[in-house]
């Protein structure tokens, strides 16, 4: 485990405005990742067959979610290069 992973996935979880993560006990190698992200966030609570994380307070989603510079051009709604699609009706 290195700060670099945990600086990484603390990154993700505030731009994705992520409240909890949730691995079912199912899941390929869920041993391997729950002891993971045990070590990355702190104990998860398992519960109806799955682990999960709270993780708001550490994704600040009460902060303003960060806006990607490629989400849309600027006042248009319209993807970058993309088309806007024709009004119905």
């Amino acid at each position: 485990m290195t700060g670099r992973m945990r600086d990484g996935l603390l990154a993700d979880l505030r731009f994705w405005r992520a409240g909890a993560l949730v691995l079912p006990d199912g899941a390929p190698r869920a041993d391997v990742l729950r002891e993971l992200v045990d070590d990355l966030v702190g104990d998860g609570v398992r519960t109806g067959g799955v682990t999960v994380w709270p993780v708001s307070e550490l994704a600040e989603v009460d902060a303003p979610a960060p806006v990607p510079a490629s989400a849309e051009e600027p006042g248009t709604g319209t993807p970058p290069g993309g088309r806007e699609d024709p009004p119905v009706g």
